[in-house]
């Protein structure tokens, strides 16, 4: 794979390897919160995980976002309602819980 690929890309591809799906936004509020210009930090970071062979994108028209999609496995675009628990993923997060099980 790619040699650019950062300790902080490391964490998030365990996390995509976990959770299968993220969107930029969620990246931002998990890894990037206390940054300024965290969305812009998430997009080129995803941008060079992607890059490297780890994650795939797909478009989600209806919502108007990218979703980054773990590559390793053969697996599907996620339903709204996938998208939606991560998305509260991430806000529990930002708003600083610990997540141990989810």
């Amino acid at each position: 794979m790619n040699s650019l690929i950062t300790e902080r890309d490391q964490q998030i591809i365990r996390y995509l390897e976990q959770y299968k799906y993220a969107t930029i936004p969620q990246i931002e509020k998990i890894f990037f919160r206390e940054q300024q210009y965290s969305y812009n930090i998430a997009r080129r970071r995803l941008g060079a995980i992607k890059k490297a062979g780890y994650i795939k994108v797909h478009r989600d028209v209806e919502r108007n976002r990218n979703i980054y999609i773990w590559n390793k496995d053969k697996i599907n675009p996620p339903s709204i309602h996938r998208q939606i628990l991560l998305d509260l993923l991430a806000e529990m997060y930002d708003q600083g819980y610990e997540v141990r099980l989810f």
